[in-house]
């Protein structure tokens, strides 16, 4: 389910408002290990378009235990965001 799930974002993914609304239906069918490559995924492939939305649905109650084993993998990529920006 993930693979069409990985569609369907990426069918969204030019308008912010369905983007969140599609994830966050993908989260309440997904289980844990599903939620933790969702998670990785969205953060590598949305970060500079959704960073914002994706914070705020990785770090819903359904999702906060995958959230917090991610966290360390999410601070780097952000953290890449960053110093990628000053870069340029």
């Amino acid at each position: 389910m993930i693979e069409y799930a990985k569609v369907i974002l990426w069918g969204v993914s030019f308008w912010e408002v369905l983007f969140k609304k599609e994830l966050e239906k993908i989260i309440a069918w997904s289980d844990e290990e599903e939620i933790a490559e969702l998670v990785k995924y969205c953060y590598d492939k949305y970060s500079d378009m959704h960073p914002d939305v994706l914070n705020e649905v990785f770090g819903t109650s359904k999702v906060g235990v995958t959230h917090q084993r991610m966290n360390s993998y999410i601070h780097g990529r952000t953290m890449q965001n960053v110093n990628h920006s000053s870069m340029s």
